[in-house]
């Protein structure tokens, strides 16, 4: 019993253990946020999400009718699933919420599902924080880079989720020579693949040729076809079918940012949009608002980040950080010769990346105790920082109470039984929100008769 203990990591079940309080203490906070606060953050993208959950349930579709989409369709998203919510509870927007909570569930069982086999405990641990953590931003519920995975409506929790999934069986197949390729976890590679190839390009974008990239290098090395390499063309045999798919069904969209036409600025204006893009995914810009600490924070990340060909080139996390780093630099290399319009939030795969970097290096840091334990406790200081800095303010003024005025609009609304609000496009969608799905509104944006319609 006795050998047992010794031969046990104490220090790493100590680190795993502290990770996961913080990790859980993030996860409370956003759970306040997302359902206490709904209505004092949303903003009219917020709103609209809100209203096609509610249509996709009552025409029973994704694509509901008369309904104009954006950038991306909605399929495997949060929307989607806070339409079935919307049909059990009735209430609009605590399904949104409750979706946007299953959804953080999922990308965090994805992420351990992926890393989990070959990482120590205590790793695994700080991966699961980095995952929640690495988002450094002055105000999390108002920042994009706090929106996408696990406040409000999770914009991009669907494309995180399939990156963890097929990552994770792409591993397995590299690792394991005796496993087979049809896999559960494969064929859930490929449905979502397919799904994702339907809502965006983006998928395609981030994951698939990255992954495209990680298994050509494969081959060029070892000059032999193997169960990823018919994976990885499985993947995207099926995303490509889904991007097919979404244009033969003409499901009305209109672009809002950026289009295929070739790029019309120069070659040094594509360079500085992208670099500023990069300072703020990482955390180097605005967020000196949220103090100096965070700020460190952001640069210890980025350390991590570049300490990864040093001391995990040949481990098979370095697979899945590979395809995140590729997506990042095929995102900058597209806005390169296309009309991107180029946003901070296309670089998202930074996210994961850091978390994944997090991982190898707690393991990598192994034989050496002391530096182990000052990452550690680095990670678990600045990620508490990070959480006081970024989510607590927004805590505090989620209880202090919603807008009095525009909760008053909302109300007087819906007691006098109106069924439509027309209004200017900010506030008209932040009136509509606080109705909870008891009216519909339609907004001008600069003149007050050019009507943008309900979405």
């Amino acid at each position: 019993m006795l050998e047992r203990i010794k031969r046990r990591d104490l220090e790493g079940d100590a680190a795993a253990l502290v990770f996961g309080a913080i990790a859980l203490a993030y996860l409370l906070l956003c759970a306040v946020i997302n359902f206490r606060g709904f209505t004092v953050f949303a903003t009219p993208d917020m709103y609209s999400d809100t209203l096609i959950a509610k249509l996709m349930w009552e025409q029973k579709t994704i694509f509901p009718e008369g309904w104009v989409f954006g950038n991306q369709f909605y399929v495997f998203s949060t929307p989607v699933l806070a339409a079935g919510f919307y049909g059990i509870t009735g209430g609009l927007n605590f399904s949104m919420a409750l979706a946007t909570e299953t959804m953080t569930a999922l990308i965090l069982v994805s992420f351990w599902w992926m890393a989990k086999p070959y990482c120590s405990r205590a790793a695994l641990f700080a991966g699961l924080l980095g995952i929640i953590a690495v988002m450094v931003c002055p105000s999390a519920p108002d920042h994009l880079s706090g929106q996408l995975f696990y406040l409000m409506c999770s914009y991009y929790a669907g494309y995180l989720i399939t990156l963890f999934v097929v990552c994770g069986a792409y591993m397995r197949l590299r690792t394991d020579s005796e496993r087979a390729l049809l896999t559960p976890s494969a064929v859930v590679s490929l449905l979502l693949s397919f799904a994702m190839g339907m809502q965006s390009i983006r998928q395609t974008a981030v994951m698939v040729l990255p992954l495209i990239c990680v298994e050509a290098w494969r081959y060029i090395r070892d000059r032999r076809f193997t169960r990823s390499t018919y994976f990885t063309i499985g993947v995207t045999a099926a995303n490509l079918l889904g991007l097919a798919a979404i244009r033969l069904m003409h499901v009305p969209n209109v672009s809002i940012y950026g289009s295929f036409s070739a790029t019309g600025s120069t070659i040094w204006e594509n360079i500085s949009e992208g670099w500023r893009c990069l300072l703020a995914i990482v955390g180097l810009r605005n967020s000196e608002r949220a103090g100096a600490a965070v700020v460190v924070y952001a640069v210890l990340l980025i350390a991590c980040v570049a300490s990864l060909p040093f001391h995990s080139r040949k481990k098979p996390l370095a697979m899945a950080a590979g395809t995140c780093a590729l997506g990042i630099a095929a995102s900058l290399a597209a806005n390169m010769v296309i009309d991107l319009s180029m946003r901070s939030i296309y670089l998202f795969t930074w996210f994961p990346l850091a978390a994944i970097a997090l991982v190898c290096l707690i393991d990598a840091l192994k034989k050496f105790p002391w530096a182990r334990a000052a990452a550690c406790l680095a990670l678990a200081v600045f990620s508490a920082v990070n959480l006081c800095s970024c989510y607590w303010p927004s805590v505090l003024k989620t209880l202090h109470g919603d807008d009095v005025v525009e909760l008053a609009a909302a109300e007087f609304i819906v007691e006098n039984d109106y069924d439509y609000l027309y209004a200017e496009w900010y506030y008209g969608s932040r009136v509509a929100v606080r109705t909870d799905g008891a009216v519909v509104a339609g907004t001008w944006h600069d003149n007050c008769c050019e009507v943008l319609g309900d979405r």
